[in-house]
């Protein structure tokens, strides 16, 4: 999944995470990706980027996934080297 969002080389694409929690009786993934400014994330969703981007590689392993992305501005970011 990480290496087709790369082959779309947007310009303002900082990163990807992808999180795993494990439940009762499925596992949930959560996926974040940061971007620049919202102009980027409308390169690389479209215009209507609120619709999840979920390739069809991934679509085939996810027994179900959510239909709508959320999107949040990051206003601060402290990280420790300990």
């Amino acid at each position: 999944m990480f290496i087709s969002i790369e082959e779309k080389q947007v310009k303002g694409y900082l990163g990807i995470q992808l999180l795993k929690r494990q439940l009762q009786t499925e596992v949930e993934f959560t996926t974040i990706m940061l971007f620049e400014k919202l102009e980027s994330v409308k390169q690389f969703a479209g215009e209507n980027y609120e619709v999840a981007y979920v390739p069809a590689k991934a679509r085939e392993l996810l027994s179900r996934f959510d239909e709508n992305s959320i999107h949040h501005e990051v206003i601060h970011e402290l990280y420790y080297d300990w």
